[in-house]
């Protein structure tokens, strides 16, 4: 079944908020849906599961710190964070969602003892697709900048584990690729 809500958290323009022990399940878009400006936020032992869309979403220019958290089986992504947000995720597991695992569209981020598997791309990593920012050809944060330590990422041999796109960097540091 699928919730007629559209996301199981939804922030725009919050800040100084934490959101501790929650499952987000079954909902029409994101589990977890941040937007317009929301930062700082903290998420601790959270699970993004069977969403219409992600599990988690930090999107504009949001900053979002995730400790303890689960994304898996969601109809796109485990996590999609665009724009230029910044989001740093710590012990985390992202299985078997239909699309990508983890796809960063722009921003910075980091990823650190995690575990990536199940979905066709288990990470995508892309320069910012947002045009419409003012003097957005100024912003540093246009190009995907994300570091990757103490990730393992599982891929079965018809998936893609790491996948880096023009303008987009990564530094990946203590990490099994496996597939």
């Amino acid at each position: 079944w699928m919730s007629v809500r559209v996301s199981g958290v939804l922030t725009t323009g919050a800040g100084q908020i934490v959101v501790r022990n929650l499952t987000c399940r079954n909902f029409y878009n994101d589990g977890f849906n941040i937007h317009g400006g929301s930062a700082p936020v903290w998420f601790e032992h959270i699970r993004g599961l069977w969403n219409g869309d992600e599990g988690f979403s930090c999107h504009e220019n949001c900053e979002c710190y995730v400790r303890g958290a689960e994304f898996s089986h969601n109809y796109w992504h485990g996590i999609a964070d665009v724009g230029i947000a910044r989001s740093h995720y710590q012990n985390m597991i992202c299985r078997d969602n239909r699309s990508k695992g983890i796809y960063f569209i722009g921003g910075t981020h980091s990823v650190s003892d995690a575990e990536v598997s199940g979905s066709p791309i288990q990470i995508a990593l892309s320069a910012s697709d947002q045009q419409g920012y003012p003097r957005f050809e100024a912003m540093p944060l246009r190009t995907s900048v994300t570091n990757l330590r103490n990730v393992a990422v599982r891929s079965q041999p018809d998936q893609l584990g790491v996948l880096l796109t023009p303008n987009a960097q990564a530094v990946i540091e203590h990490c099994v690729i496996q597939g």
